[in-house]
């Protein structure tokens, strides 16, 4: 009888045996490859865009801020709404929290849409106030207001359309 470290030895020696090959064809492997990349794409644009969707009020005052603060601005203001057709801002503010030189209780803003671009169709402002100053020179000053620039033009400005509405709503 041989000794069990021969045996080992013995079988070291032999080729060792090929398991059958019954996985699925090349092709349908290339296939389950590419669907189960395209559901993670799938999957992972839909966590993207719906973390944009829930932070996009937040996103908005981002971006509204840095326009307004551009153009020199000091402004104050919370969205409150925003979908695909309208936003909604209140309590706008410019100039100090104790003594502000422009407020707005609320501002409307409404669009439609031309294939991928939007298109201003109304603003709505309820209830603005505005603060003026009268120096010694007999100037009227704004104050913070005055301040404001137009901004960088990245294109020129389309032709008003006469469709276009803007309302004010004062407080009775």
């Amino acid at each position: 009888m041989a000794h069990r470290s021969d045996q080992a030895v013995a079988s070291q020696d032999q080729a060792a045996p090929e398991p059958p090959d019954d996985g699925p064809p090349q092709r349908r492997r290339q296939l389950v490859g590419w669907v189960t990349a395209l559901a993670a794409l799938g999957v992972s644009t839909a966590l993207v865009g719906g973390g944009l969707w829930l932070t996009r009020l937040s996103i908005a005052e981002l971006l509204i801020g840095a326009a307004l603060s551009e153009r020199g601005a000091d402004a104050d203001f919370d969205v409150v709404s925003l979908d695909f057709h309208h936003a909604t801002l209140h309590g706008v503010r410019f100039g100090a929290e104790n003594a502000p030189d422009a407020a707005i209780a609320s501002v409307e803003a409404r669009w439609a849409w031309r294939g991928v671009v939007p298109s201003l169709t109304a603003v709505r402002i309820i209830e603005p106030r505005l603060r003026l100053k009268l120096d010694a020179r007999g100037r009227v000053s704004a104050g913070a207001l005055d301040r404001l620039q137009g901004g960088r033009q990245a294109r020129a400005a389309p032709p008003c359309r006469k469709s276009r509405s803007t309302s004010l709503t004062a407080k009775r």
